[in-house]
Formats: C-alpha cells, sequence, structure tokens
C-alpha cells in the first residue's frame, strides 16, 4: 500500500467518477486498502457506488475474509430504502442513541450494536435490512464496553433509568410494543433489556451470557450492580432472565464449531422461553455476514418483528 494512501479521497474520487457516468479507476492497493475504501464509500457515499467497487474484476476475492464479507454484504443489500426511513442511523451528538422514526409504526426495533458499533458489517449497511419492516428502529451504543450495564449517554445511569429512557422514547414515536435485537457484546444487551421493557421478542446473534473474567473492572467502573449479581458473584443472564417479571421469547443463535459461544448459549438451557440454536459448519464469532450469505437473516428479521 502506497504511503500517501488516503481511502477517504479514494473513496470520493470513485463515486463521483460513478455519478458522472464515468469508468471509475480501482486503486492499486493490497485487500486490506480495498477493505478501508470500501468502508468509505459504505460510509459516505451511495450503494451503486459501493455495489461498481464490490463488483470491481480488479479487486481479487479469496484473499482477506473481512473483505469479501463485506462485498458479498453490499452485493446483497436491499437495494431501496422506504422513503419514510432515515438512509442509516445517526447519533446525536454527545449521545449512545440513534432514533429512526417510521410514521405510523406502532412497533419498535431497539438494536443493540457490537464491536466498533456495528452489527456484525457496518450499520449504514445493515440498516438497509432493519428499515424494510414496518417498524421504527432506535440503535444503542456501549461506548464504555460495559455489556449495555454502565451509563449510556443520553438514556441514564442504571438498568431502570435506561429503561425508563428507552420507555419514553418509544411513546414519543407512538410505539405500543417492542422487539430488541442484539450482535455478540450486545446480544447481552439486547437479551437483558428485553426482559426489562417486557418486549415480544428477542434475537442475538453470538451473545456472552455471562460475565465472569471481566466482571472486577466492570464492578470497578460502573456503580450499584450489586443487585443484577448471582448467586455465583457472577453476572448471569439465566439468574436475571428467571428474576424478571416477563418472559420474553428469545432465539439465540451460535456457531456450532466455536467451543466459547457454544458454552455461552448452552448457559441458557435452563430458561424455557430462549430458544439457544447452532449453526452447523461454522466456527466464526461473527455470523451476520454468514446468515445473509445463506439467505437466513431476512427470515430471522420476520421472526422478530412478526406477531
Amino acid at each position: 500500500m502506497k504511503a500517501s494512501f488516503d481511502p477517504k479521497i479514494l473513496a470520493a474520487e470513485f463515486a463521483e467518477a460513478v455519478q458522472g457516468g464515468r469508468e471509475p479507476a480501482i486503486a492499486p492497493i493490497d485487500a486490506k486498502g480495498h477493505l478501508f475504501v470500501l468502508r468509505r464509500l459504505i460510509q459516505d457515499h451511495s450503494l451503486a457506488a459501493c455495489r461498481r467497487y464490490a463488483v470491481a474484476d480488479d479487486i481479487p476475492w479469496g484473499r482477506f475474509s473481512k473483505l469479501d464479507d463485506l462485498r458479498m454484504l453490499v452485493l446483497q443489500a436491499p437495494r431501496a430504502i422506504d422513503p419514510g426511513m432515515a438512509d442509516g442511523p445517526v447519533f446525536a451528538p454527545g449521545t449512545d442513541v440513534a432514533i429512526c422514526p417510521r410514521a405510523g409504526a406502532t412497533r419498535t426495533m431497539l438494536v443493540f450494536t457490537g464491536v466498533a458499533h456495528q452489527f456484525g458489517g457496518p450499520l449504514r449497511l445493515i440498516h438497509r435490512w432493519l428499515a424494510s419492516r414496518n417498524l421504527s428502529l432506535i440503535y444503542l451504543a456501549d461506548t464504555d464496553w460495559n455489556y449495555y450495564l454502565g451509563p449510556m449517554n443520553g438514556l441514564g445511569v442504571s438498568l431502570a433509568d435506561k429503561i425508563e429512557a428507552l420507555r419514553a422514547i418509544m411513546g414519543d414515536m407512538g410505539s405500543t410494543s417492542c422487539c430488541c435485537l442484539g450482535n455478540s457484546g450486545g446480544g447481552f444487551g439486547a437479551l437483558l433489556f428485553a426482559a426489562g421493557l417486557g418486549a415480544r421478542r428477542a434475537l442475538a446473534y453470538s451473545p456472552p451470557t455471562k460475565i465472569r473474567e471481566s466482571l472486577a473492572a466492570i464492578l470497578q467502573r460502573v456503580p450499584n450492580l450489586d443487585p443484577l449479581l448471582a448467586p455465583d458473584g457472577t453476572i448471569d443472564l439465566a439468574d436475571l432472565l428467571t428474576r424478571a417479571e416477563t418472559a420474553t421469547k428469545a432465539r439465540i443463535y451460535f456457531p456450532a464449531g466455536n467451543p466459547h459461544d457454544s458454552d455461552e448459549a448452552r448457559n441458557l438451557a435452563s430458561v424455557p422461553w430462549v430458544d439457544a440454536i447452532p449453526i452447523e459448519g461454522l466456527d466464526g464469532h461473527n455470523l451476520v455476514p454468514r446468515m445473509v450469505d445463506r439467505g437466513l437473516f431476512a427470515a430471522h428479521l420476520d421472526w422478530l418483528a412478526g406477531d
């Protein structure tokens, strides 16, 4: 990769050529560089420009799995977004919340993001699948990596405060019910908040379900978590969901070939309203690209948003 490589500039030049009807040039950079350019295209430019980059013959497949996954997501993403929905989530300055209301919708999907505030892929891209349903959307970010247990800018400090704030936001949008969706660490948040909100359904991909090794650090950063501790001293979703006043029907998908994610899913075997579903033939933690590639992601969202 050249020392002067700038993905923002290359993405802008490529998108400008596509918009102007010219043949866009592909820079002679390595696979990781192409990943950076494609991410920038997704962030700043049209899906048409992203698709042209993703299909470029000058960019080889099979060299870098993260690039292959992102190209596949671009090529399979729904091309149109309902005119009544935002083009993508925008987090209000200084907050961990992005609100995408849909006029007339009476249900909201709360989306708990994972690493780098993505959902197995860039939010602006994944939003295209989520925005195709008759739901308002609320995106949530765990800025301090506390499994959504800590303070959240724009919502509050305690779990009760955050749940009350979300109820108020949904009420202002005219929502009378909700469902929760989470990926990786966001899966923990989705299952936890679903119980507190009395959500109709919850869905999580490869979620942690019991906080052990990182608990000491979290307890130092986050005040007043003692009421959430299980008898064994951990924060255990099996314990918390059993104690909750409402039983939210939930599905967990996890890679069958990943021992850690399999153990986390089995931890909820004692909770009868949670179905833990292994995805055979996979061992990678990030299931979202694989679910899209197998044609399952939309079906999972249909179940989550259904009655």
